[in-house]
């Protein structure tokens, strides 16, 4: 396969120029992180309406065929390219130019969970890809620079956003949105795991998984599908059960 060498993300001379654009769309992709975060907010909304897994990944195939077929073309045609780049650049990382869009291993990641966990975990999972990148990203872009890095490119500040960030999911997850009337669930207030351990474990994996480098994967596949498997693990061992007294800590 033959890709262009050429960066053909051009900004516009009457408006891309701007210091406005470049901070807010080039620097500090808010377009994109702005599309990349609502996924939570729709996930939440699926889920309140009762959607089942089988009902959102149809179209999630649906979506990822002309995703991938529109890279393939692009990667071949530098004139496509450059049209596709001209309309979808905004929501685009500079780094995804000539290569994959990052958009294609989001809908892998989710689809992947959807299929794989029970629903309470898949949710979950999606809210730190949505909320826990988003997080770490903005505040290591403002903040970084005052703490150590862990590997280059992601700051320990940044870390400690996508764990608090973690945190705050599972309270309004588990402990507000969730129903506990459904079957097959893999948290529940009767746990011998409360909210509150819960909530602390998932922010650590939520921040362990954001900076976690895995065979240079895509972190859209690694944040979901690493978090769902640590957390079904966790939750697979103290599953709630009422007779069950105590906890972990």
């Amino acid at each position: 396969m033959t890709r262009s060498k050429k960066k053909v993300w051009k900004l516009s001379s009457k408006n891309s120029q701007s210091q406005w654009y470049r901070k807010w769309v080039i620097e500090w992709e808010v377009p994109r992180k702005c599309v990349h975060s609502s996924i939570g907010v729709i996930t939440l909304g699926f889920y309140r309406q009762r959607f089942e897994a089988t009902m959102i990944t149809p179209y999630l195939v649906m979506l990822f065929i002309p995703a991938f077929g529109c890279d393939l073309i692009r990667f071949s045609v530098p004139k496509f390219n450059n049209i596709y780049i001209t309309i979808l650049g905004p929501l685009m990382r500079q780094s995804e130019i000539n290569t994959w869009n990052g958009v294609i291993f989001y809908l892998i990641g989710t689809w992947t969970v959807l299929i794989i966990f029970p629903k309470d975990i898949a949710v979950i999972s999606i809210l730190l890809l949505a909320w826990c990148d988003t997080a770490a990203s903005t505040m290591g872009r403002m903040y970084g620079h005052y703490g150590p890095l862990i590997r280059p490119g992601k700051s320990l500040i940044g870390t400690i956003a996508a764990c608090i960030v973690g945190m705050i999911s599972v309270y309004l997850f588990w402990g507000w949105i969730a129903r506990f009337d459904e079957p097959n669930l893999s948290w529940h207030p009767s746990s011998r795991l409360n909210i509150h351990e819960l909530a602390l474990l998932t922010g650590l994996i939520g921040g362990f998984t954001e900076q976690l480098d895995l065979w240079k994967l895509n972190d859209n596949c690694v944040i979901p599908v690493m978090s769902g498997s640590l957390l079904y693990i966790i939750l697979k061992r103290y599953i709630f059960n009422k007779s069950n007294a105590g906890h972990i800590f």
